[in-house]
């Protein structure tokens, strides 16, 4: 079977580029031949595989490319909302092979749940229809989609994100250049994630300067960059922190990094499924998360503590439990690094795979 990966780009450092990578080679492990098709450059990663980008800037005509390109393909599988989308014109243009979507968010309902936005949404449930499966990365985003488009049960397949938990764990054996090295003479907490709203790093600091107050000698380690750097940079001088929270912005290898912390904490207000924190948990990095709805809480019940987001003072209470007692924090970083296994690339390529044989049969 040939299969093409649908992607907005083949950036380093994109969470989607890291899926597809690791799919692919299981794929191929299995004698897939996989190729990529992107919408704009960069291609930031090594390749086994061919890349066709496309020309056009304008969906309707993206949709022709890749229905002329559906010739060389049995099935392409489109990453994200939008790619999902094009994928679903071309098959209005009479794209006839197997197309799959998918959908990585739980926002949709969020962003698009008032009564002003139903003919967007109605739109999108017919576009949504016209793919013959939707993979989603949670019941949270399966839940989300059929509250916000009304897609059918039948239309949607949970599969979980891979983590390329190997790569992960070689990764994070990298020294850290000399110059981040003073950061770890302190204990430290650290989050990964983009520096917008969904990721909440506010309330992480908020977190952090009750850690300070109660007398905790930690350092804070923020890695990743997006449009609130500025207003997160300020709110810790605001609070007085700015000395002990290092802005690190994005990194290639966060791995290093994350593997040098104590504990990591995630601060998000949503989240499909929540990469990061598996990463984290694949070091034996213990985690002290928002007790949100999301892929991740839905199959790690090991590893570390779910706290109400509103409450800081648990927040601040489980993360020095964990600093303080070596016996409970050695028990769940073993937790922790066990659980990451489940999200293993060759049990998730599986899952692919057996998707695509039974769309195949038809």
């Amino acid at each position: 079977m040939r299969i093409a990966f649908y992607v907005n780009n083949l950036k380093s450092v994109s969470a989607i580029t890291k899926i597809a990578f690791s799919l692919e080679k299981e794929f191929r492990k299995q004698g897939f031949s996989v190729d990529y098709i992107i919408q704009k450059e960069p291609i930031e990663v090594s390749l086994e595989s061919r890349v066709y980008i496309l020309k056009s800037r304008n969906d309707l005509k993206r949709a022709v490319e890749l229905r002329d390109l559906s010739k060389e393909f049995d099935c392409i599988l489109a990453f994200m909302k939008p790619m999902s989308n094009v994928l679903a014109l071309s098959r209005i243009l009479k794209n006839s092979k197997i197309l799959v979507g998918s959908v990585h968010n739980n926002e949709n309902f969020l962003k698009y749940g008032k009564p002003v936005y139903i003919p967007l949404r109605l739109i999108q449930n017919f576009l949504f229809n016209k793919l013959d499966k939707i993979v989603v990365v949670s019941e949270a985003v399966k839940k989300d989609l059929q509250k916000t488009y009304w897609i059918s049960e039948e239309k949607l397949k949970v599969i979980y994100n891979p983590i390329d938990i190997d790569e992960v764990r070689k990764k994070a054996s990298e020294e850290v250049e000399d110059k981040y090295k003073k950061i770890f003479e302190k204990p430290v907490i650290v989050n990964v994630g983009r520096l917008e709203k969904q990721k909440g790093q506010w309330h992480l600091l908020k977190i952090f300067k009750l850690l300070i107050e109660s007398g905790e000698d930690l350092n804070l380690l923020i890695l990743g960059d997006g449009s609130l750097r500025n207003y997160l940079k300020n709110l810790a001088k605001e609070l007085r922190i700015e000395k002990r929270v290092f802005f690190l912005g994005f990194q290639k290898n966060p791995y290093k990094f994350v593997k040098r912390s104590k504990v990591f904490v995630f601060t998000s207000l949503w989240e499909g499924f929540g990469n990061a924190l598996v990463e984290a948990m694949a070091l034996g990095i213990p985690f002290v998360a928002s007790d949100i709805e999301g892929g991740y809480k839905e199959v790690i019940k090991k590893g570390g503590f779910y706290v109400d987001l509103s409450n800081y003072e648990s927040f601040a209470e489980k993360i020095i439990k964990l600093l303080k007692d070596s016996e409970l924090y050695e028990k769940i970083s073993r937790e922790a690094y066990q659980t990451a296994e489940i999200f293993k690339p060759s049990k998730i390529a599986n899952q692919y795979i057996k998707l695509f044989k039974e769309l195949s049969r038809g």
